[in-house]
């Protein structure tokens, strides 16, 4: 799997295009598990877009694995403060910035 777009915030404005340097173009290496768990995540994805068309309600076709309810893409900070609040949850450290 390969990380191809970066999505970022701006103040309050999401900016998307490719990575700033050929580095930030690489290939992201996942255990089975991971890429079963993603898959069978995409294949509801596909069941609930099909759900909302049948019932004549908006999809749109962003291309990307994790969104909202109507398949536009998540906010980049929705993810961050997302995953902060759970790991605080949890009790785990914090995840610093290497």
């Amino acid at each position: 799997m390969s990380a191809e777009r970066q999505r970022t915030t701006a103040g309050y404005e999401v900016v998307e295009g490719d990575p700033k340097t050929a580095a930030g173009q690489r290939a992201v290496a996942l255990d089975r598990h991971t890429v079963k768990i993603l898959r069978e995540h995409r294949r509801r994805q596909l069941a609930h877009r099909d759900r909302r068309l049948a019932a004549g309600k908006v999809w749109h076709d962003s291309g990307y694995l994790f969104t909202r309810k109507d398949g536009e893409p998540i906010n980049p900070s929705y993810a961050t403060t997302r995953f902060r609040k759970l790991t605080e949850r949890a009790e785990l450290p914090p995840v610093l910035p290497r």
